[in-house]
This record gives C-alpha cells, structure tokens and sequence, in this order.
C-alpha cells in the first residue's frame, strides 16, 4: 500500500492501510504563515483537498456506514482550515434486508464523551476490532465492540463535538476499507467547511462496498456538517490558502471577540498564579469538549474570567442574572449534548444557580459550576459577601470539589486532575452537574506578581506541548455489559402474551426514537409516544404503527379493552399523561433506561433494565417472534380519527371569529409551525394542552423542563436551546411563567445585538431567533382542573394569581415586535415560519380560567361521542 497525493493504491490488509495513514498523517504540516481577514471571515474556496464520502443513490437501498468526519483539529491538510467549534453529523443508510450480514462496533471518545456506531460485515468485525484496539492508546480513544446484529435503521444520525487529523484518518480509514474483498479502488479525499465527501471512482466500488440487489453506478451520499462555527479560529502557522478566496456566510451569533486573546498554552507568559489557574482551568474544560461558558460577572471570580479572555478554543456569553445563566447552560447542554459551564462570584450568586442544578440533576444533563469563593482563612470570619459554598447544591450534584487557593507549593497539575475527574462524573452514564468551588486570594486582577513557574508547572511539559490533549485521560465508556439475561427475561413473559404495547416517554435521544420506529415496524407493536418523546409530532411520511392520541380513547373504556393481559414496553423515564400512567401501572410493566434513578411513582414495574433503548433493541429484534400486537393494531386508526375531530373541530373555531380557547391555541400551533422547528414549552398547562390537542403529522422537536416540573426559567432555557442550536426556538409559554423570567428577556436583547449578518440569501430558516407565545388567561389555569376547585373562595384567595402585567409594555421595554390576539382572526393573519425580525412576543388573550374549563370539558364529551358511533 502506498499513500501519494491523497491517493490509496494496492492496499491487501487493513492494519497496514490504518497503520500507514497514521504514521502519514502525524507529517502532514504547513509552513506556511495564516492569513485571514478578521472582519470578513475570509475562508478558503475548496482547492486540491476535500474530505468526500460518496455512496449509492439514496432512493435505493443499499448497505453502507459512514464513520462521522471531524474539521475541528484539521491543521495543514491542503488547503483545509481549522476550528474547534465545529459540530458533525453523519447519516448512516442501512440494508434491512442484509441486517443480519453486518455487526456494530460503538467508539466512545474519551475526551469528549462523543459516541458512534459503525456497522461492518460481520466476518471482518474481529480483525477490525483488533487493529482499532492496538491503536486506540495512540489515538487517544476508547473502543467498545458489540457482537450483536446490525439493528435496521432507515437512516440513523450522530453527533459531536471535536477529532483531531489522526482520529478522523484513522477511522475513516476503518470504515472505508472495512468491506475490501479484493483491493481499495483510488479514491480522491476533499475538504470543505461546509461539506465532507470521499469521491470513489464508479470502476471501484464494485471491490469496495458489499451490495446486495442493487444497480451498480455512481454511488452518490453527501455527509453535511450539522452546526457551524460561531468563529473561524485558524490554528497558527498550519493553514494554506488558495488563490480565490470567498466569503465565510457561518452564523450570525458571534458572542465574543477571538482576535483579542491569545494562545492558551503560554502559562509561564501569564501575569501572576491566580491568573495561571484561571486559564488553565478554562483550557483544561476546553480540552475536555466544554466549550461554551455563561458568566455572571462579579469580583471574586476574576481570575477564572480572564481565563476565559485568553484560552481562544472556547465561547463566553455574558449572563446579567445567575438564575438565567444556570437555565441556560443547562438547556445548551440538553442540546448540543455536550456539558456547558457556569461562571458565578461568591455569595448568594451561587445559591441562584439551584433551581436550574436541581433539573438538570432531575434529568441528568450534564453540567459545570464553577463557583469562586473567598479563602479558607475568610470562612466563618464575618467577611462580605462569603456563604459557606461547600456541598451547597448537596445531593443535586454528581461530584463536588474544594479547590484550594492558588499557591506556589500545589503544582498545577492538581486541579487539572481534578477537572478531568468531574468532568467524567459529569458525563458518565448517570450523568448530571459537577460543582468546582475555587477559592482565590487576591490580587485577583491580573496585575503582575511573581511566582514560582518551576514548582507550579511541574510535571505539565506534556500537556503545554504535546496538543490538546487532557492532562488525565479517563476513558468513560458507556455501560456494555451482556444483556442476554434481560432479553431472556422479557421473551419468558412474551411465552404469556404477545400483546406489546411499546411505550416511548421523555428525553429520547434521535437514535433511540429511530430504534424504536424501526422495532415498532419490524414487529407491527404500536407505539404511544410521550409528548416530550420525539415521535408524539413525526413525520407522516414515516410509516409505523403510533397511537399518538392514547390519551383521548381511554376516555372511552370499551376501546381498550385489553384488561391486564399485555406488557408495556416502556422507553425512557418521564411521561406526561396521567391516563397514559394509570394505563401502564395495570400492565406487566417493563422500563428500559439509562438512568440510575428509579421512575416508578405507582410502583407497578416488574422488570427494570438498565441500558441505552437502542442498544437493547439490537438484542431483541433478533429474538423475537412476529408479531407482537394482536389486536392493538385498531387502536392506530381510532387515533387517526381523533386527528381528524380535532381538525374539523378546531378549523370550525378558526372561523368562527371568537376568543380563542386554550385547546384551540394548542391545535393552531402545531398546525403552523414549519417541519423540523423546535418547541420550548413551559409546564403546567401548555405542556398538557400540547399534547392532548397538537396534530400528530408535523415532526416537531419538543423540548421541556421536566425534571422538576417547575415553571421558572422557560425563556432562559430557550436561549440555551437557540445558542446551541443556531436554528429559531418557538416558545410557548404561560403568564405566570412569563412573569417568573421576565429578566430574561434583557438576555434576548443582548443576543440580538450580536445578530451581525444578515441572512444568507435572505433564507431565515437556519438562523437564531426567538417566538415567544404567551398564554394570557389572567393568572394560571392548572388549578381550575384539580380537586381545589370546588372550593371557589379558596381557590379564588389562595390559588389564583390574577395580574395586570401588559406584557405589551414588556416587550416594548425590551425592544422586542410585538403582536396581540385578541380573537381567532388574529391568529389566522399569523404565521410561525421565521419571521423577517427573528426576535418577537406574540401574546393571545384566551377565554377566562372558567371558560377555558368549561371548553375542555366540552371537547372531552363530545370527543368521546363521536368514538362511540
């Protein structure tokens, strides 16, 4: 085998192909100098070297794997330019038919936690295995084989944050080269920011890819980059450039100046230690994949801030309110799936960022607090602002820390070690907040004071040269223990009953959602998705079994009528419906998690199993009988006609001009938000309305707070979910929880000032912005439904929270468009496409808190009418 110009020529074996692009890829550097234009962004135009990966037509089904492809650390590669803000995506087209040929191998970075799945010919799985593992400690990665069977997925997606040139070389090769039967054709490898191909020549693919009963011809698959970078930050002296140049048209959110800071790896160039531990504090979480920060500002956490000002791999977003901030990096977690940090001083700022600890605990999201304190010596003494900090979230986080005051006799290395060990708790399969409380001395400035370089670095020669990497790897490998015993179990009880009811709740990740469509349609079991599920609002195209109004025909109990014998097959923890629970805790009960956490309020599970959805139902799917469901399968038409009610009924109250109900405002937006738009809905009643009423044909991405259920910090959060994103988040939000994060909106105002760019082409699609709907029925409707409300004078006194906020007023204070409906024709002259102005409050004034009762009741017996004809 030989490498020559980016070709791959007369390759016979897989570990010398991988051991030869390894070795090849660790010469590859520029000499030549960077040279962009800052104000500009000038990029390169694709020149001599692109990564491209091509395959078959997509409209044919055809067997092939992506591996996902990284630019983030691409240095020096022709005319390539490298960032660390890059995020990937790869799809994956899966064979159904050959799914029994093919074995999944699951590589989990240690760094950053990032996991793939890669599929290969099962004859090859060990050989492939074993090259990957003998590279692994040079790669830096950590390798997990599953000998099980290929799962079916029609398309499956992944993602993640960063790889340098040696990883993505290595496991591109792996895949590439994976299915030889006789020789590796000549391809051509190309790179862009904005796409990654690998051209293979139509002569060549007949020895590369394993097809079975497809046309041969030019294979054909585009793999896009999912996120752009917020700044195009070039590594120093490693990029060329080509002679035409165009115009970098990334993002529009730019949330901090790059050009003002400096390399992060001159510690000894810093000015005293506390500003040494501050930078190599934000470097080490950099290293780790934590690369965006909200800061609260304040004096005592100086030195951590003006880390931030000099490590250039990272992101800042200035935050006036610590409460906000918390709420926001937990939802930018939640989104980009990688943990964001928190930047508070001492004092009750800390004691601020609870309530957004205790749900992303709740719902085990991934996050850093990083807290400064005074030193010991100031605890207990009456000094301003100091709380006693230590273990003050208590059990609400994974891990906590007492960083000592920086001095010369602690080598750095110390609290390095420590970062990489929260960052492990934080991320690991019970995953959740990590509290660093450093205390800092002054001079916290970074004034110039002496300090011992030799003692304090000792022992870091490797980390400041040797790249970023972290100073302690630890691998955190997802749980892969043998689940034969659980599968066992679950086809004992189907020796009883095949009636499975599969059951997805909340906070399914993308390849859990595909796992289940696909085991749903393999086994005809029917589906009842939970509204924060990711299949309660699918694609109609998408054909499985779903009864995405289960809700409505229990009110009707001849419909189901299946008693106890059936098993519901539960997916994930939380489920928002209250009929939907009942109905489970009747049933032979099976959970499937990754939680550690028990959720089982009626204690009704017989059998918990602790794994990823996915990876358990690449077991099942091969031990099972078709099918699974008999009898359920009506209940999917009996849903459909419920869409149906809903659609005549609500069109009907379009028309009618009126106030709009509370149902109808569910229905209606549902109805108009655009495929693929992402929903922030608040709880209490907008969350329930969204799921009893919300038209089940329109793939929507519904997201919510609810692991305590709490209705603070909804706009906080959907500005972490709109930075993460870089997409519009649609809000839907009640007034009362509008009231609780009115400060939030002073954060909207601020993110609209680093709308820098225009829209590309005008398109506003994928650019940020914000929708805010508010339901406005005077003072909170979710007590009028409970038991309370018999008691009029006590409901009135004790429970209804009337106001005369105008939140026209509100948005007008915070520069925000504003729109007010009124009646029905005022939402029909609306429309949730992305607006020209991308920030916006759109507030309805519903029926009274009485009214909105009366019409739910309404529909409730008017719906159960029409399914009893």
């Amino acid at each position: 085998m030989s490498l020559q110009d980016g070709r791959i020529q007369n390759v016979h074996s897989l570990p010398v192909a991988l051991a030869l692009l390894a070795k090849e890829a660790s010469k590859w550097e520029s000499t030549k100098e960077q040279d962009f234009d800052q104000e500009c962004r000038v990029v390169p135009e694709p020149d001599v070297f692109h990564w491209q990966l091509e395959q078959t037509n997509v409209h044919v089904q055809t067997y092939m794997c992506l591996s996902h492809v990284s630019l983030s650390e691409i240095a020096g590669v022709g005319k390539c330019i490298a960032s660390d803000s890059l995020e990937y995506r790869t799809t994956c087209w899966v064979d159904q038919d050959d799914r029994e040929m093919f074995s999944p191998i699951t590589l989990r970075r240690s760094q950053d936690g990032t996991t793939l799945n890669v599929y290969i010919p099962r004859s090859q799985s060990t050989a492939i295995v074993q090259t990957l593992q003998k590279l692994a400690a040079h790669a830096r990665s950590t390798i997990r084989h599953e000998c099980q069977c290929a799962d079916t997925y029609r398309m499956m997606e992944f993602e993640g944050a960063r790889m340098n040139l040696k990883d993505s070389l290595l496991f591109e090769a792996s895949h590439v080269l994976r299915s030889c039967r006789k020789s590796v054709p000549t391809f051509m490898i190309e790179s862009s920011l904005e796409e990654v191909k690998l051209h293979i020549p139509e002569s060549g693919v007949e020895n590369l890819l394993t097809v079975s009963n497809v046309a041969r011809g030019p294979r054909d698959l585009s793999v896009r980059l999912s996120g752009r970078p917020e700044y195009v930050q070039p590594r120093s002296g490693t990029v060329t450039f080509s002679k035409r140049k165009r115009r970098w048209t990334g993002p529009r959110l730019v949330f901090s100046d790059e050009s003002k800071r400096v390399s992060s790896a001159s510690l000894r160039a810093q000015p005293n230690i506390n500003a040494v531990w501050g930078v190599a504090v934000v470097e080490e979480l950099s290293r780790l994949g934590v690369s965006f920060f909200f800061v609260a500002p304040g004096s005592r956490s100086t030195p951590l801030v003006y880390g931030l000002s000099r490590v250039t791999s990272i992101r800042y977003f200035m935050v006036h309110d610590e409460r906000i901030a918390g709420f926001m990096a937990l939802n930018y977690a939640k989104a980009s799936g990688r943990p964001a940090a928190v930047v508070t001083t001492s004092g009750t700022a800390v004691a601020n960022l609870f309530p957004s600890v205790v749900e992303a605990s709740n719902t085990e999201v991934p996050m850093v607090l990083l807290t400064a304190d005074r030193p010991s010596e100031l605890r207990d003494s009456g000094a301003p602002q100091t709380i006693d900090q230590v273990k003050i979230f208590g059990r609400y986080t994974r891990f906590f820390s007492d960083v000592q005051s920086p001095i010369d006799a602690v080598p750095l290395r110390s609290v390095l070690s420590t970062i990489d060990h929260a960052i492990m708790k934080a991320t690991s399969t019970y995953s959740g907040p990590v509290h660093l409380n450093l205390m800092f001395r002054e001079k916290l400035a970074p004034d110039p004071t002496a300090w011992d370089h030799v003692n304090v670095l000792q022992g870091l020669d490797e980390w400041e040269n040797g790249g970023r990497i972290p100073f302690t790897i630890i691998p955190n490998n997802f749980d892969d223990r043998d689940l034969s015993y659980e599968v066992e179990l679950f086809n004992t009880l189907l020796a009883s009953t095949n009636r499975v009811l599969v059951v997805a709740a909340g906070s399914l990740t993308d390849q859990d959602a595909d796992a289940i469509r696909s085991f749903s349609n393999i086994v005809q079991s029917p589906v009842v998705p939970d509204v924060l599920s990711g299949l309660r609002f699918d694609s109609a195209e998408l054909k499985y079994p779903r009864i995405s109004y289960m809700d409505q025909l229990l009110l009707v109990p001849e419909v189901f009528n299946f008693d106890d014998d059936f098993i519901a097959l539960q997916f994930g923890e939380r489920i928002v419906s209250k009929r939907i629970n009942a109905l489970l805790s009747r049933s032979r009960r099976i959970v499937v998690s990754r939680s550690e956490d028990r959720f089982d309020d009626d204690h009704s599970v017989l059998l918990r199993i602790r794994a990823s959805p996915s990876s358990f139902l690449l077991r099942l799917m091969n031990s099972v009988d078709l099918p699974l469901a008999n009898g359920m399968q009506d209940l999917c038409e009996l849903s459909g006609l419920v869409r149906d009610f809903y659609r005549e009924r609500f069109t009907r109250e379009l028309e009618s001009n009126g106030v709009p109900s509370e149902a109808l405002l569910a229905w209606w937006i549902t109805e108009m938000l655009p495929d693929d738009a992402t929903v922030f809905v608040s709880n209490s009643m907008p969350i329930r309305d969204l799921d009893f009423f919300g038209i089940d044909s329109k793939r929507l991405k519904v997201h919510s707070n609810r692991g305590a259920n709490g209705i603070d910090g909804i706009i906080s959060s959907a500005l972490g979910f709109m930075i993460a994103q870089g997409r519009p988040v649609t809000v839907v939000i009640g007034d009362m929880a509008m009231l609780h994060d009115l400060g939030a909106l002073h954060e909207v105002q601020e993110l609209k000032k680093k709308t820098l760019k225009p829209p590309a082409a005008g398109d506003t699609k994928g650019e940020p912005g914000l929708t805010i709907i508010v339901v406005n029925n005077g003072g909170g409707g979710i007590f009028n439904f409970l038991p309370v409300a018999k008691h009029e004078e006590f409901l009135t006194e004790f429970f209804q929270t009337n106001h005369t906020v105008s939140f026209a007023d509100c948005a007008k204070n915070f520069n925000l468009r504003y729109s007010c409906a009124t009646g029905t024709a005022d939402l029909k002259s609306w429309g949730l496409d992305p607006p020209k102005e991308l920030f916006r409050m759109l507030e309805v004034k519903c029926k009274s808190l009485n009214k909105n009762v009366e019409e739910h009741a309404q529909l409730q017996k008017h719906l159960v009418e029409f399914l009893q004809k």
